[in-house]
């Protein structure tokens, strides 16, 4: 665009002045050749100023743009007079502070240049030491924890031991420990049977009967007993139907007995048989129930004995009981408020007597364990024996023929609950005579063995009582 510029006032001069001389050369005023006398630019012949100001040929100035200069210093990387550092940068700072290469390396506590050794907790070169959870270097974790097992918790035993206690209470004893009669804490010092704290016994305990019935009349007392009527398998799929008939039970020799019949018993009237068998069941609900009571005051808590004198019945498939449940179930259906198995047998394993209590916790039919013990007893088929029972606050334990010959102890643990004591309400007594059904006929049932009996002679209650 310069050089049409030019061109153009040069045609615009030639027009407007004809006569004038045309003198080629340079116009620029920045050019260190200006010839003012020219008329005619000629942009070639130009020539410019180096850096330094010194006016030459293009061609004469340095890599510096210095006319005629030397160029780069020698030793220097630029034409400021710089040169390259250690990392081979110009003008550069070569490694920085704290580095020990161009990388940005340090060195380790080894020594080395970008090593990665470190030193532990403890001040080791490549040392395994760590801080534990307490901020102890090398520790265990163990300076800090409390008494709950949890670190820095914080919790402390108190004086009684326990965790996180509130320790001595009113009385100045630990939770766990009771004041004895003489107020002493945890003292063993205890009431005797006369209420007098661990002096000699100046009373005496005796037992007292307050129910029996000796079956010695002319026919079973309705005053005491209740016959229940079930069809079968009402309960644990028992196939003997339940009735009041005299051939099912009666008295007979001063005895109760309970009879097993082989029959088929039309109980709908329809000309079709409902049951193939039909016993007995007896119990005293709602006409005498009983439970321990303390009425010696501190002397013992009460007791209660039941004895039932009987013989059982012989044949695979009989089921015989002697046994109580709750005049009132107060915690619910079963098992919740409970059950008292004095005695049971099956025939099918003729010589051994079993005794069990149920509760909330202990039924093996719930998935808990049953509290069950038994005894072998080699002619209950064939000879008369007692199934106890003593019950009180404490425990429920049931023996044969004497009170010494244990067969099942269950303890009440302190401060216990329905569901594994609900044995102070009152109960009833149950004596029957079952056939089949999930326990007593696990092998069947033997009809040649019909008709069965059970025989009782009595059945005494007893409290213990001070006299």
């Amino acid at each position: 665009m310069k050089h049409l510029f030019l061109i153009f006032c040069l045609l615009f001069l030639t027009c407007q002045n004809p006569n004038e001389p045309e003198i080629f050369g340079c116009t620029d005023t920045t050019a260190c050749n200006y010839n003012s006398s020219a008329t005619i630019l000629d942009i070639d012949s130009c020539q410019f100023s180096d850096l330094s100001g010194d006016c030459c040929f293009l061609e004469q100035q340095d890599e510096c743009g210095i006319c005629n200069g030397d160029g780069i210093a020698e030793g220097s990387c630029d034409c400021e007079g710089n040169i390259v550092d250690e990392c081979g940068i110009c003008n550069g700072d070569g490694i920085a502070e704290g580095e020990c290469n161009c990388s940005g390396d340090i060195l380790d506590c080894s020594n080395e240049c970008g090593g990665n050794a470190l030193e532990d907790c403890s001040g080791v070169c490549g040392g395994s030491e760590i801080i534990d959870v307490c901020g102890v270097c090398g520790g265990d974790g163990s300076s800090c924890l409390g008494c709950d097992g949890v670190a820095n918790s914080g919790l402390v035993l108190d004086e009684c031991g326990i965790c996180d206690g509130e320790g001595l209470n009113s009385e100045g004893c630990c939770a766990e420990d009771e004041v004895d009669c003489n107020g002493v804490c945890g003292g063993n010092a205890e009431y005797n049977q006369c209420a007098e704290c661990d002096t000699a016994c100046s009373c005496v305990l005796d037992w007292d009967m307050i129910w029996n019935d000796e079956f010695d009349s002319e026919s079973i007392n309705l005053n005491n007993w209740n016959f229940e009527v079930w069809w079968p398998g009402q309960v644990n799929n028992e196939e003997q139907a339940y009735t009041a008939s005299v051939n099912n039970a009666r008295l007979e020799n001063d005895n109760l007995v309970i009879t097993a019949l082989r029959e088929n018993l039309d109980l709908n009237n329809d000309g079709i048989p409902d049951a193939e068998y039909s016993s007995a069941r007896l119990t005293t609900a709602n006409k005498f129930s009983t439970v321990y009571e303390n009425v010696c005051g501190e002397c013992d808590g009460g007791k209660i004995k039941v004895e039932v004198r009987a013989k059982l019945p012989k044949g695979v498939g009989t089921w015989p009981a002697i046994w109580m449940m709750p005049n009132n179930s107060e915690y619910g259906g079963w098992p919740n408020s409970g059950e008292i198995d004095i005695m049971e047998h099956v025939g099918y394993d003729p010589n051994v007597i079993h005794s069990s209590v149920h509760n909330a916790t202990n039924s093996g039919s719930l998935g808990g364990t049953n509290q069950t013990s038994s005894q072998i007893v080699t002619d209950v088929e064939d000879n008369f024996h007692t199934y106890g029972l003593i019950w009180s606050d404490k425990q429920i334990a049931t023996y044969i023929d004497n009170e010494q010959n244990t067969v099942l102890e269950y303890d009440n643990p302190s401060l216990s609950s329905y569901e594994i004591w609900p044995y102070d309400k009152e109960f009833f007594i149950i004596l029957n005579l079952a056939i089949g059904g999930t326990w007593g006929g696990v092998n069947g049932i033997d009809d040649s063995a019909f008709p069965e009996h059970m025989y009782i002679d009595y059945v005494r209650v007893y409290r213990l009582g001070c006299q």
